[in-house]
């Protein structure tokens, strides 16, 4: 007789990924069966909570794992004398988290419409950033050189120029991990009275916020000129425009606003056929 010796037969599972034992919800992660005593033609049961899953390789990946899953492995060797036989590894479980979608806004103080030069702080609103979050404000797209706090402030921008903010975040399981926020355009305006001329006078709106429906006055305008009624909206554009003659001083009128112009912040501009400007902001709130 011949008498072989007995074959220690064992298996070891672990879960090939970085964040293990929490992985994120719908990322896939493989199993890795590490054996010793298999032999040469080893048979692999893969099991997931008890129930049969997998192919008879060394490896299984799944991408539908909840927390309070266990993953394991029965290796049956193909050695003479394997003892146990089969021989079952250890109980891999995961806690399983849930996805996060960052959400990231910005806003103005005190307004996207100023002066041209005056301080204008963004300050970002942000869900999802994590611990440690990564921040690059931008303007007019291009990064800001040492902008990279949850709050900007400059007073180095001009009319049209836009800015926003871009976010790394590092929450775990955040999705997308970059996300980019809203864009704020300023507007650059010349304060009420600001400028000589004969709209060298005081602007005013009623009621405000109006429904589109408003009365606008100048106080000591001076003498009868063209003028040119405009109202701008966030990003400069003009909404609406009518032409009149200021013929007294203290000198009133009417705007109608069509039904096409939306709700939002705007800016009432008046310009003499001198060049002299007088601008008072609104808010249209249907």
């Amino acid at each position: 007789m011949t008498v072989q010796p007995n074959v220690l037969a064992g298996v070891t599972v672990a879960a090939n990924f970085p964040s293990a034992p929490t992985v994120c919800a719908g990322q896939p992660v493989t199993f890795v069966a590490s054996t010793t005593g298999a032999g040469t033609a080893p048979t692999y049961a893969w099991r997931l909570n008890g129930a049969p899953v997998g192919a008879n390789t060394p490896t299984y990946t799944t991408s539908a794992l909840t927390t309070g899953d266990s993953v394991w492995c029965i290796l049956t060797s193909s050695a003479a004398c394997a003892q146990p036989q089969p021989a079952p590894s250890n109980k891999v479980g995961l806690q399983v988290a849930a996805s996060i979608a960052p959400q990231l806004s910005v806003t103005a103080s005190p307004d996207t419409a100023l002066p041209a030069g005056q301080p204008v702080t963004f300050t970002a609103v942000v869900v999802g950033d994590g611990p440690t979050p990564g921040y690059q404000w931008l303007k007019n797209g291009l990064p800001i050189g040492g902008a990279t706090g949850a709050s900007y402030t400059t007073s180095s921008w001009a009319s049209g120029d836009y800015f926003s903010l871009r976010m790394v975040s590092s929450a775990p399981c955040a999705a997308p991990g970059v996300v980019t926020s809203n864009r704020l355009r300023m507007l650059a305006t010349t304060s009420v009275g600001g400028a000589a001329g004969a709209l060298a006078a005081g602007l005013s709106v009623w009621p405000n916020p109006n429904n589109g429906s408003f009365t606008l006055a100048l106080h000591n305008a001076d003498g009868a000129k063209r003028t040119r009624i405009e109202v701008l909206n966030a990003l400069g554009q003009v909404v609406w425009m009518r032409e009149v003659i200021v013929d007294r001083k203290d000198w009133s009128t009417d705007v109608r606003l069509g039904a096409s112009v939306s709700n939002g912040i705007y800016m009432l501009r008046l310009t003499g056929e001198d060049g002299s400007r007088s601008t008072e902001r609104f808010e249209l709130r249907r």
